[in-house]
């Protein structure tokens, strides 16, 4: 989908949906930022006369630091749960209507992760078999030519997006593409070297088919791969080809964020910008069916 339709049918079916968020918004940051500076002032106050209380008030006012951090920890806690309610709230509310305009896909929060991607991860060679797996936001779509794709926010030590995408009637040799300086779970896998001598300066590539490495690690490829980082904001990108399969590492800050307290709805670029991530991927599905 063109971002010019896509214009249309935020302004038309997604941008009303938003407004009735920003009451709430408003308030909730009020209250967090009121009750964050009223910690802090009260902590400063508590340091800088805390010899004038210990003086005219008496020893028990000595703990009064202790108690003003404790305030400051209850505001942190308290904005931390305005802000996770709110965006879990704007993403129940928005995500199934911005699926809706994006095409043929579907979203889930947390969802459960299925054997299969667990499998697929593995086959990857792109993370340690032992990694534990989580998920945050996931997408799952069909091209018009049929080709599967599901975009998943992992998270580990830092958050990183996995982009699985299967394609129909295909058999791939394993070919590895990573970062130089990432350790690299290829075991018998060979390394290779391509004819692009900048490309081999950034990454390893193993595979157990030169041939067909070298096919399908073309410019054209390579382009829309570095597309996918730019998107992500993610420099950092590993890939791996096997079966009908490419599995896509990106190392990456929050994705597929659509808003927050400190945010107003009446900004596009949050949910413009989720669509880019999206684009962006069913632009690399549909690649591979022409």
């Amino acid at each position: 989908m063109s971002a010019d339709d896509f214009l249309i049918k935020y302004n038309k079916k997604i941008k009303p949906r938003l407004q009735k968020f920003e009451k709430q918004r408003r308030l909730q940051a009020f209250i967090s930022i009121f009750i964050i500076m009223s910690a802090l002032l009260l902590m400063i106050l508590t340091v800088a006369f805390l010899d004038f209380f210990e003086e005219y008030l008496g020893n028990f006012w000595a703990l009064a630091p202790i108690f003003a951090f404790i305030f400051l920890m209850f505001s942190a806690v308290v904005y931390s749960y305005f802000e996770t309610n709110f965006v879990m709230k704007l993403k129940k509310d928005i995500m199934p209507v911005f699926c809706e305009c994006m095409g043929n896909i579907q979203w889930a929060h947390a969802a459960q992760l299925f054997s299969n991607d667990t499998t697929l991860i593995i086959q990857s060679r792109l993370l340690p078999p032992e990694t534990d797996i989580t998920l945050e936001d996931t997408f799952t779509g069909i091209t018009k030519n049929g080709s599967w794709y599901k975009i998943s926010e992992v998270v580990l030590k830092s958050n990183k997006v996995f982009i699985f995408l299967k394609f129909k009637g295909k058999n791939y040799s394993n070919t590895i593409l990573m970062p130089k300086d990432e350790f690299q779970y290829s075991y018998k896998l060979k390394q290779i070297y391509l004819e692009d001598v900048e490309l081999d300066k950034i990454y390893n590539i193993y595979s157990d088919d030169e041939i067909e490495a070298r096919y399908l690690l073309n410019p054209s490829l390579m382009e829309k791969i570095s597309n996918l980082g730019k998107t992500y904001g993610g420099n950092r990108i590993s890939l791996s080809f096997f079966g009908n399969n490419l599995v896509i590492k990106i190392a990456t800050g929050n994705a597929f964020e659509i808003g927050g307290l400190f945010c107003s709805v009446n900004n596009d670029y949050p949910l413009f910008h989720v669509h880019d991530e999206i684009r962006v991927v069913q632009e690399l599905a549909e690649y591979f069916e022409n």
